[in-house]
């Protein structure tokens, strides 16, 4: 069963979802690592929600994905979440 496009879908095309549902984690301005799921990307940042909002997404439902630095995002790394040198990890890179 194919899902209907949102709106989101139709105005961002391909290249701007096309990582969309990808866990990653993300370094905030106080220096703390957080998982959060992609809902998009451009050239200059990744746009990111936590699981609920992105369940609220797919629903079609209003959530804002937070958009963050792309050299602020980085692979899952289960060391890093446990308190692992942020040296240690590699950035996201589609």
């Amino acid at each position: 069963m194919r899902r209907a496009k949102s709106q989101v879908d139709r105005l961002a095309g391909p290249s701007i979802i096309a990582h969309r549902g990808i866990s990653v984690k993300i370094l905030d301005v106080t220096g703390r690592l957080h998982q959060r799921i992609i809902w998009e990307s451009d050239d200059l940042a990744v746009y990111v929600t936590d699981a609920d909002g992105y369940k609220r997404l797919l629903a079609g439902k209003y959530v804002v994905p937070i958009g963050f630095r792309r050299s602020d995002v980085y692979e899952i790394d289960e060391r890093a979440m446990n308190g692992e040198n942020i040296s240690s990890l590699r950035e996201w890179n589609p």
